[in-house]
């Protein structure tokens, strides 16, 4: 008995949105099918993902063009899976970016996944005769891209293994002219945004009622009320303390202490009124051997419950 994929049997079309996040980005989706983001710029346009085939990219064009007459520039790979890239060739970007671990995945495994989810998916590969072949980054990064759209800024990051292990991230930088990063308040049915923290806020976290931000701007810690007034400085912070969330009650907040070390995470609890400071959580990691750094953890309600990256060296055998 031949074993078949549930996938295989699902060719149902799916609904397309396509819909504007900000004045700059607009996401297309199909109720849950691989997504692609848009940026336009005053020069051009990047696209984020290609969608599958070529064929199936041209319903992307279609509402580029709703919206701007610009030039496809750039084409960004989030990760190396074919049902992602292989639409890349209908765009004709003068620039396919990844990271080179991507590159490096597209090299050891692409022909393989792209024989792979063309056979599971059958309806995300729609027109899968118009592939071209493999798609080849024609810029590869490290760690992190910045690009130029005219005044637009974006960041290209690959900020560790995720999904695969080469995932990349896109932000659009929203500033005012000639301020720097700050946070905002916006409404979502639209608007203008309006300023809560000043600019040069590096980490800004939102209190479980949303009333406050809790501020990291320079060296000083400051709480902000969403309703505008004076900020109240925050206490008991030290250097190089990362600010990773309150506490459920609103009372504490929850920091990343002694970032350096490689083998434990330890989360200290802060009272930003009193000054009042306690650990809270201990973590060492399973393995240790190869570890370069441990990285972006998170806590839910409960501190015992957490994730992070670890970042291990690993060997090659040639």
């Amino acid at each position: 008995m031949t074993k078949t994929f549930a996938s295989q049997g699902d060719l149902k079309p799916k609904k397309i949105t396509f819909k504007k996040l900000s004045p700059n980005c607009y996401a297309f989706t199909a109720e849950g099918d691989p997504n692609t983001g848009v940026v336009v710029g005053e020069d051009g346009v990047l696209v984020v993902d290609t969608q599958a085939t070529p064929l199936m990219a041209r319903e992307v064009i279609r509402r580029i063009r709703r919206v701007t007459s610009k030039p496809v520039k750039y084409v960004v790979l989030s990760h190396y899976h074919a049902v992602r890239v292989l639409g890349a060739a209908a765009y004709k970007a003068g620039q396919i970016i990844a990271s080179q671990t991507t590159l490096e995945l597209i090299r050891e495994r692409g022909r393989q996944d792209m024989k792979s989810e063309i056979g599971r998916f059958p309806r995300l590969f729609r027109g899968a005769k118009s592939i071209p072949g493999l798609t080849w980054p024609t810029l590869a990064f490290k760690d992190e891209l910045t690009l130029r759209m005219g005044k637009l800024e974006v960041k290209i990051i690959h900020a560790g293994p995720g999904h695969t292990a080469g995932d990349t991230i896109v932000c659009c930088c929203g500033t005012e002219p000639q301020q720097a990063e700050r946070c905002y308040l916006d409404s979502l049915p639209g608007g203008s945004p309006t300023p809560v923290t000043p600019p040069g806020t590096a980490r800004g976290v939102l209190s479980p009622d949303g009333r406050r931000v809790l501020a990291q701007v320079g060296d000083s810690v400051a709480i902000y009320s969403v309703a505008g007034g004076e900020p109240r400085r925050a206490l008991g912070f030290r250097p190089g303390d990362y600010p990773l969330r309150w506490s459920p009650d609103g009372h504490e907040i929850w920091v990343w202490t002694d970032r350096s070390s490689v083998s434990r995470l330890r989360f200290d609890r802060v009272d930003p009124v009193t000054g009042a400071r306690a650990p809270l959580l201990t973590v060492v990691p399973r393995e240790l051997g190869g570890v370069r750094g441990d990285a972006w953890p998170t806590l839910a309600d409960d501190p015992h419950v957490y994730a992070y990256v670890q970042f291990l060296y690993m060997s090659r055998l040639y």
